[in-house]
């Protein structure tokens, strides 16, 4: 079995990302808030269009949910009694965000990218992983997830015109899969196993995203994603 020390550790990166997605999403929220214009009934924000009292219930969610995936990044990293409890919640909580924002997406989004998204897909997966006693090939192999690190951070910078929110997602998720290729590169199991789940997390987007849309570009991420999952698998 995969030992638990690589799990935690690869959670305790994953959280740290996704964490940093959760601050900018939480200052997206608030600035949204404080340049409303005041007899505003509706805003456009991170790709949802939304009554203006539902912001005033998310701001706080995610005021919430943000130090939450950081709390995880430190349980998992120091192996906390309360972490695997806190796990559970943490999940349907997130789940339960990500559902009532994609309730209010755009006609133009597929899904709401959001730390919501990412908290509870990579903690289905781990758990689902970690259960089938799967790892990760680490050293050279870790090369193959460099298309992926690629691919997010064109993802929002290559838009026109610019989102400021989607261009700051790319350059963190881009950064934050560089760092983990380079460490998996030198051997660090727990690096590996992080973009593994990454990769998962990739994959179950990328495929809703071309079911939702038929575009070639989430085929080709989802492709890109699931094959390098296949390429890094390995069963303990």
């Amino acid at each position: 079995m995969v030992e638990d020390e690589v799990v935690r550790n690869s959670l305790f990166y994953t959280y740290i990302i996704y964490g940093l997605v959760g601050v900018l999403s939480a200052y997206t929220y608030l600035w949204t808030w404080f340049n409303l214009p005041p007899d505003a009934t509706t805003v456009e924000v991170l790709g949802m269009l939304l009554p203006t009292n539902l912001l005033l219930v998310l701001i706080p969610c995610h005021l919430i949910l943000t130090p939450w995936t950081f709390t995880q990044a430190y349980g998992a990293r120091n192996e906390a009694e309360w972490f695997v409890v806190n796990e559970i919640w943490f999940t349907l909580i997130a789940f339960g965000l990500s559902f009532v924002e994609n309730m209010y997406r755009g006609p133009y989004t597929a899904l709401v990218l959001c730390i919501c998204l990412f908290d509870w897909v990579v903690d289905v997966m781990a758990g689902i992983t970690y259960k089938m006693n799967m790892g990760a090939r680490s050293g050279i192999y870790t090369l193959v997830n460099a298309p992926m690190a690629i691919i997010w951070s064109l993802y929002g910078l290559a838009r026109q015109p610019l989102d400021p929110f989607l261009a700051t997602l790319s350059i963190i998720m881009g950064s934050g899969n560089a760092f983990l290729i380079y460490r998996g590169v030198t051997g660090e199991e727990s690096a590996s196993y992080a973009l593994f789940l990454m990769r998962l997390v990739d994959s179950a987007i990328f495929l809703w995203m071309y079911l939702a849309t038929m575009e070639f570009q989430s085929l080709v991420s989802f492709l890109l994603s699931i094959g390098a999952v296949f390429v890094t698998a390995k069963f303990e």
